[in-house]
């Protein structure tokens, strides 16, 4: 029952978190921007929790607009993605906080443009009173993101993009750290993309690895794990190094999205094994061969293995463990004893071996 569990949750996780990610991406305002109730759970709660605590302001820059920008102390948890360098962002908001414009950033450089570019100011102001949300650095550009009902008619988002160019040649001749080089976001989409498709591969040599015989299947989940385990170790070194300098929110969602996907491979063990071994009820089948071949593994802890044909006439040997008494009494020629069990997918497994003399 664990492991169905265990299943149907990665199931559906694997599910939701790449229907988040995929849903999850910039695009300037002529190509719209989706939103879904997904989308803004998580906003919610990661926008609410950043601008959370009113004691971080640093200082107010006043302005003769409504709006007015408070710069605030990082987070801790933007202290942990910038100590592991993975996120210099940017973010810039404005709409559920008071009328106030909140830039979470430690660049100095930006600090001062805000401060005596009196232009810079009125451009940005410019920009949220037209129903923008939210700013990012992408692709060396800015990307505005706001809600169609926010946004207004074509014109309206027509002038939103003579804004956004006015407010890209401010800061290239700013020239700040933070507009730098984020161009690897249509690589990240790629690469996430082939990510996924490999693990399905993946999938498939599990249920390759099915059919394939087993001899000890109580040790089927810990093989599993450890597998499982290893693929995110790697996977996780490569997201880091990969994605450097790119959104924390990115980054989290991939994390998630690997550790689902790992545990949905370990829910395909763990509930073909519980299927095949705790419900299968199929007849025993007894199945004598010779043993054809014997070798030693192994230099300080040694191994000893025999081989015998295959039953299934497709593959050639079939190669089983044996202790060192059992390896000493067998000879080329001698007679092992296998008890066959058949479940689904054409899972079969060892349930019991005995070598006979002979």
């Amino acid at each position: 029952m664990i492991e169905f569990i265990i299943f149907v949750i990665s199931f559906v996780g694997a599910i939701y978190t790449y229907k988040f990610y995929s849903s999850w991406y910039l695009l300037r305002l002529q190509e719209g921007y989706s939103n879904s109730k997904l989308d803004q759970i998580i906003n919610l709660f990661v926008f609410k929790y950043r601008f959370a605590r009113n004691n971080n302001i640093i200082f107010h820059i006043n302005s003769s607009s409504e709006y007015n920008f408070t710069l605030k102390r990082e987070t801790r948890l933007d202290k942990f993605f910038k100590l592991i360098k993975v996120s210099r962002e940017l973010q810039i908001g404005n709409k559920e906080f008071d009328k106030k414009i909140y830039i979470v950033s430690n660049d100095l450089t930006l600090y001062q443009l805000l401060l005596k570019n009196a232009v810079f100011q009125t451009q940005v102001l410019e920009l949220f009173s037209t129903g923008i949300n939210f700013i990012h650095c992408r692709n060396k550009k800015l990307w505005a993101i706001g809600r169609e009902n926010d946004l207004g008619t074509k014109d309206d988002k027509n002038t939103i993009m003579l804004k956004l160019k006015e407010l890209d040649k401010s800061m290239e001749r700013a020239m700040l750290p933070n507009f730098k080089a984020d161009n690897k976001y249509n690589s990240m989409v790629n690469l996430f993309h082939i990510n996924f498709v490999c693990f399905f591969i993946c999938y498939a040599l599990v249920i390759l690895a099915m059919i394939e015989s087993k001899e000890d299947c109580s040790s089927l989940l810990e093989d599993s794990l450890g597998h499982s385990l290893k693929l995110f170790s790697v996977y996780l070194i490569a997201i880091v190094f990969y994605f450097f300098r790119t959104s924390q929110a990115h980054i989290v969602y991939i994390h998630a999205l690997m550790v689902s996907l790992h545990v949905f491979m370990l829910g395909i063990y763990s509930v073909t094994d519980f299927i095949n071994i705790h419900l299968d009820k199929s007849s025993k089948q007894i199945y004598y061969a010779k043993v054809v071949e014997k070798k030693i593994t192994g230099k300080k802890d040694k191994y000893y293995y025999i081989s015998i044909p295959h039953w299934n006439k497709n593959k050639d040997l079939y190669t089983t463990s044996v202790s060192a008494a059992e390896f000493e009494r067998v000879k080329e020629g001698s007679a092992i004893e296998l008890t066959l069990r058949s479940g689904y997918l054409g899972y079969e497994w060892i349930e019991n071996k005995e070598v006979i003399i002979k």
